[in-house]
């Protein structure tokens, strides 16, 4: 099998570019003979074996070439950091601008305040949400009230309560709720035992 070699001027790729005086195509088996002879007689420039990245950078002190990582090239202005990328300590760092944020320098959580001033979290969108699980829960205890009915189980007057109780704030909420501070599931009441055995049974 043949593998490549390249000549490439030293003062270009210090630059961070390739730049090819010329190519060969040896056996393998003969690659490392073939580069010590092309190191004798062209001292000034640099050989690489195989196929030249796009990006480079050149080592002084071992005279080859190497992939120019990320950090590199956005030094060089070879690249620019996307909207969801920041320098910290060095190094490029990806996050999600949907839940994180920057703040001094660091990649912090946005909190519940970040979002209600970004109108993610919104009063319709909250209360919808509430709505939403309601009815999920009103199926439940809609099956729960048919299953006392015909007498599958049996429910004391403290258990009627409790889901009298339950159904009343939940019928409660959609119109009491007023402040986005509060998370809208902090309001929902605790689920009764008997009726969370027919959530989504």
């Amino acid at each position: 099998m043949k593998t490549k070699i390249h000549l490439l001027d030293k003062e270009i790729a210090q630059s961070g570019y390739a730049c090819v005086n010329a190519s060969y195509e040896v056996e393998e088996s003969e690659a490392n003979r073939f580069m010590e002879e092309l190191k004798k007689d062209y001292p000034e420039k640099i050989i690489f074996q195989g196929d030249i990245p796009h990006y480079i950078t050149y080592d002084e002190n071992t005279n080859i070439i190497r992939k120019a990582t990320e950090e590199e090239k956005l030094k060089r202005g070879d690249r620019k950091l996307s909207t969801n990328e920041i320098v910290i300590e060095g190094k490029i760092i990806s996050y999600d601008p949907y839940f994180q944020k920057i703040v001094n320098g660091q990649i912090v959580n946005k909190t519940r305040k970040d979002f209600i001033n970004e109108n993610i979290i919104t009063l319709e969108r909250e209360i919808d949400k509430a709505r939403q699980e309601r009815i999920k829960l009103f199926n439940a205890l809609d099956l729960y009230d048919k299953a006392v009915l015909r007498k599958d189980i049996t429910e004391t007057e403290e258990e009627k309560l409790d889901r009298d109780i339950f159904r009343e704030t939940w019928l409660d909420i959609p119109g009491s709720y007023k402040n986005l501070d509060i998370d809208i599931e902090n309001l929902y009441p605790d689920i009764p035992e008997k009726i969370k055995y027919f959530i989504n049974n």
